[in-house]
């Protein structure tokens, strides 16, 4: 039971990190192909939503913050 519980959880990562930003990317690009005005809005939303996605499971990852100030103490 714990398993699937996990698995729903995973694939909900991975549909909102992954497949909806690349799916507003290439949406926008075909968009800007057909010289639709809000193409480049949607293919700028989907790239920013992926870096950020990624920067917020590269920080869930880490054990400190980061930032500056964060070393080795002496």
């Amino acid at each position: 039971m714990g398993n699937n519980k996990k698995e729903e959880v995973i694939m909900r990562s991975l549909f909102l990190t992954v497949l909806l930003p690349s799916f507003l990317i290439i949406l926008g690009i075909i968009l800007i192909l057909l010289n639709a005005e809000f193409g480049i809005f949607l293919a700028a939303a989907g790239v920013l939503w992926l870096i950020i996605s990624f920067l917020i499971d590269y920080k869930e990852d880490e054990e400190q913050p980061l930032g500056m100030g964060r070393g080795r103490k002496r």
